[in-house]
């Protein structure tokens, strides 16, 4: 009933044609001359191709196609979908830029799904093989994105598996994905997308989209689309293809939301995500409307901003109601203006440039240059006059929060008194004297301040699985300096003083320094890092940050680690000053020092294992590998929030990031953010909140079990089984080993060490009866292994749980086991269940078993039923059949044959008529990978279907009723794919 079809490429499918998708059966284009070497559908390309460019000839459309068809990457195909790539019809004619695809009327393209796109994989040498995406978006005849579907009824089959099919699809037939835009992949209840080699962890959700300013629940017009999909309407995906899928949206993804950046030779095809779709779309339609020239877009940390501020750039290059803008990209930092440079150059950002000094940005914008520049903010300290009026001016201003309050911002805003100023943050400063809401926000025509025009905040991005959740740890008080002190450095400390400057600042606050650096103070905090890391951090691959007070700091602290961890584990990283002593300079390092240590940093098996900085690094520094920041700083406001997201980034097995805190910055933390706590929700978790959970957690998980007989191993299984508690359970020990794992190994678990332990002994061995395997404790993470390799017997527990192969000594087996009679048949039934549904592909004797045991299994709690012996007696008959099918001299293709047609063919006449369907299965399979055929399959169906029909009726040797032939064909052709191949 539920099948993938069906259930979910189907109803996708009638989605997409209620949204403009035309479907046209792949047999259609059959009709129409594609075949399957055919990526791009030629009949309706040339059709499209021919409207879209009018101006030329149906050969010329030929002559495209053909050059089409000989790119080498999605890549250089990319490059004519942009419409970059020209062509003279003639030698005497100009070059004309071509168009696949019409962006300035969507409706005037051919937009058109289809599905099982059967299509020959790209080696040569096997060239019968063919792959069959599920469905496919043709945009103009070309296969612009490969949805796979996947249907839960099935084992194992979710979006999850989806992904490693495309990326199957991709190896065997690259050519098909040469003109792939993007993929998705869903299971009817989970929708992701990514961009063409995405892995796994590049797969995102889309949520929403363009100018959502209310939920789509509320939605008018998705409320008109979910009505006219009645019944058919699917709550969990229907939402994100009605958002991302819509022609318009589609086409505006494609044409201004997929950029190629290349770093180091290798190259990675981006795509945008929905926050940063909706937050572009919104800028252009403010700089449209001209209604308000400001604004504000606050995305959390690890959100991609940049590459935002990079998409905008791009489309607004490609609004033609913006009449060619000029684009200035302005930060306040030389590396960021690197940064983002070299970001544009390797992503081939048309007309873009860097303004490499003061006068060289004047004379820019005194020309009235349509380019889309980066500069830093400082250049503008000796522009205070106009420099260009013009209202087409775009400005977008990196690190929001910083350095737009003084007289260099004001400067800018002189110099280019029209023009539009979009602000872009993590961590807003909402204060009296500097306040990064009414910067952007202010509206003078309502004399209100709009707070942001669009918000990404931490949970999004935890939600979406693009950061982690960070946890904090407070360490010895004793060492905390007092909070009127630790006031009076943070006021004096900001990210854009230079360094001479911040040396300056600690002078001054000297009494404090001398307390930070107190030498039995460095000596605890050394040796409490280095247990904290090699207990909590190392066995579990991550890496760590130290920030230190100063340079000095950094230097003093990384002495003493060194007599733990060797000199080799870590490395410093700060600049040198004119006025710094031998001891600072041996430390100092270069660009290409800086550049080089973290290139290594990132590596897993590189022995650099923490980075101990004083300043850099606290900013734009993207490291998933690091998961903890042993934060010796004080640090507040923005400062704070974006150091502590150096360690939210995903990482395999990374749960979540870890702040260790020596000088009590974070113990007051919701004052020291400042923020909105509903806009910061989530940012922070408090380690002591953690250790409240674990003991919640253990008596969640004991609750489940409250009527169970906990003792008894066994009897606690059957009751988890029997009750259907299975993934409650699982899910509840998941919650506990997650906070069991983070504050371990800290003292505090020691009271929970003995119930924790039996919630592993029990997971464990229900794992191993459900599995019936043996015991892997890899699949744990590290401290609950090693609790495993330190305090559980495995052989008890192997004892209590047995995994026996089923053999003719099973029984006896199972028969000498302590186990109740009641576990025993539960042991017993799952045992069968675990052979069965291996083998039941090779034999129909298989399948009938495994429904033989369904059925003994859904009437074991009649009180006629003798479940024991009914399950005994299915054991012996899997037996038998299997010593049969081991002993046999007799080709499975045959045995196949003869337990289909069991029951309508005499004894005398079985043997007779398995060889002459196996002698005609000879004769029509002549090739290799003939069950890719279609017409291969459906002429052997066909032939199956007339063999029965002759030899069956009144006095044959096949007894089938005529209504029946197909279906027993069917299930024939079955076991021959499998059997024939």
């Amino acid at each position: 009933m539920y099948t993938e079809y069906t259930s979910v490429e189907l109803p996708l499918i009638n989605t997409l044609a209620k949204l403009g998708w035309s479907f046209v059966n792949p047999r259609e284009l059959e009709a129409s001359g594609r075949t399957v070497y055919d990526h791009i559908v030629p009949s309706i390309f040339k059709e499209a191709f021919l409207r879209i460019n009018p101006s030329l000839s149906e050969s010329d459309a030929k002559i495209i196609l053909e050059r089409l068809r000989r790119v080498e990457s999605d890549e250089e195909f990319y490059s004519w979908l942009s419409g970059d790539e020209t062509y003279k019809p003639s030698i005497d004619d100009k070059a004309i830029n071509i168009k696949l695809i019409d962006t300035l009327d969507i409706h005037n393209n051919a937009f058109n799904v289809t599905n099982q796109y059967k299509t020959a994989v790209t080696n040569p040498d096997n060239a019968e093989k063919h792959i069959r995406p599920d469905v496919v978006l043709l945009v103009n005849g070309i296969p612009l994105t490969i949805i796979e579907c996947k249907v839960l009824t099935t084992e194992n089959s979710t979006w999850e598996e989806g992904i490693k099919q495309l990326d199957r699809y991709i190896r065997t037939t690259p050519n098909l994905f040469k003109y792939n835009a993007f993929n998705i992949t869903t299971d009817g209840f989970t929708y992701k997308y990514g961009a063409t080699k995405s892995p796994k962890s590049y797969f995102m959700e889309w949520k929403n989209a363009k100018n959502e300013a209310v939920s789509i629940e509320v939605d008018s017009e998705f409320q008109k689309f979910r009505q006219a999909q009645g019944k058919t309407y699917n709550p969990f995906i229907d939402r994100q293809v009605y958002r991302m899928l819509n022609p318009d949206t589609y086409i505006d993804i494609i044409k201004n939301f997929i950029v190629y950046e290349t770093e180091e030779n290798a190259t990675i095809k981006k795509i945008c995500r929905y926050q940063q779709y909706r937050a572009v779309n919104k800028i252009i339609d403010r700089v449209v409307s001209g209604q308000q020239k400001t604004g504000l877009i606050w995305h959390t940390q690890g959100s991609g901003k940049s590459l935002t501020m990079l998409f905008a750039a791009k489309k607004m290059r490609n609004t033609s109601a913006l009449n060619n803008p000029t684009i200035l990209i302005v930060v306040d930092r030389v590396d960021l203006d690197t940064q983002i440079s070299t970001t544009m150059t390797n992503i081939k950002l048309q007309n873009s440039t860097s303004a490499g000094s003061i006068s060289a940005l004047k004379k820019k914008l005194a020309s009235g240059t349509r380019e889309i520049i980066v500069t830093t903010v400082f250049k503008f300290q000796d522009i205070k006059e106009a420099v260009d009026d013009r209202d087409n001016i775009i400005i977008l201003i990196d690190e929001a929060h910083r350095t737009q309050e003084g007289d260099v911002s004001a400067n800018m805003r002189a110099a280019l008194p029209n023009a539009f100023i979009f602000g872009f943050t993590g961590t807003p400063i909402d204060k009296n004297d500097k306040n990064t809401h009414r910067n952007f926000g202010y509206n003078a025509s309502t004399g209100k301040v709009e707070r942001y025009m669009d918000l990404y905040n931490i949970k999004d991005a935890i939600d979406d699985g693009a950061t982690k959740p960070v946890h904090y740890i407070l360490r010895n008080r004793k060492w905390f300096i007092q909070d009127r002190n630790i006031d009076l450095v943070i006021d004096r400390q900001f990210d854009n003083l230079s360094q001479e400057e911040l040396d300056l600042l600690k002078e001054k606050a000297s009494r404090y320094e001398t307390f930070m650096l107190k030498p039995e103070r460095l000596d605890y905090i050394a040796l409490d890092l280095y247990k904290h890391f090699t207990q909590s951090i190392e066995p579990k691959g991550f890496k760590a940050q130290l920030v230190c007070i100063s340079r000095k700091g950094c230097v003093l602290l990384k002495s003493r680690l060194d007599n733990y961890l060797g000199p080799e584990a870590s490395e410093i990283i700060f600049s040198t000053g004119p006025n710094d002593d031998p001891e600072l300079k041996e430390h100092a390092k270069s660009k290409d020092d800086v550049k080089r240590i973290v290139k290594r940093f990132k590596q897993k098996d590189d022995p650099i294992k923490i980075l101990i900085v004083q300043n850099m690094l606290l900013t734009g520094f993207d490291a998933p590998i690091e998961q903890v920041m042993y934060l010796d700083r004080p640090l507040k406001d923005h400062n704070l929030l974006q150091a502590i997201a150096r360690t939210n980034r995903p990482y395999p097995n990374k749960k979540c990031g870890i702040i260790v805190d020596y000088c009590g910055v974070l113990k007051n933390l919701n004052k020291a953010l400042n923020f909105d706590e509903t806009e910061v929700e989530d940012c922070l978790i408090d380690f002591d909140l953690l250790k409240e959970d674990l003991p919640r957690q253990i008596e969640e998980f004991k609750a489940i079990l409250k009527d169970a007989n906990i003792a008894n191993l066994p009897q606690t299984i059957q009751y988890i089984t029997e009750h259907g508690l299975v993934e409650d359970i699982k899910t509840k020990f998941s919650e506990a080993q997650l906070s069991y794992e983070t504050i371990c190994p800290d003292p505090f678990i020691v009271p929970y060490q003995s119930d924790y332990q039996w919630m592993v002994k029990l997971i464990t061995a229900l794992n191993r009866f459900l599995n019936q395997s043996d015991i892997n404790i890899d699949a744990y993470l590290p401290f609950t292994k090693k609790l495993i390799q330190d305090s559980l017997d495995l052989s008890t527990l192997k004892e209590d749980i047995p995994v026996f192969k089923v053999d003719d000594n099973y029984l006896s087996k199972l028969d000498g086991t302590p186990l109740s009679k009641e576990m025993k048949e539960l042991t017993l039934e799952h045992r069968l269940r675990s052979v069965l549904r291996v083998a039941v592909g090779e034999l129909p004797i298989y399948k009938t078993l495994l429904e033989r045991l369904e059925g003994i299994v859904s009437k074991k709690n009649d009180e006629s039923a003798d479940t024991m012996n009914l399950l005994q007696e299915l054991h012996d008959s899997y037996m038998k059949a299997k010593k049969e099918d081991e002993s046999t001299s007799e080709s499975k293709g045959i045995r196949a044959i003869k337990q289909i047609l069991d029951t309508r063919v005499g004894d005398e006449d079985k043997n007779d008529i398995a060889l002459e369907i196996d002698e005609l299965l000879s004769k029509l399979i002549d090739r290799k990978e003939w069950y890719l055929q279609d017409s291969v399959v459906a002429e052997i169906q066909r032939q199956l279907i007339k063999f029965l029909a002759i030899n069956s009726g009144e006095d044959k040797r096949v007894n089938i009723d005529p209504s029946e032939l197909s279906s027993y064909a069917k299930e024939l052709l079955k076991y021959i794919e499998v059997h024939y191949r």
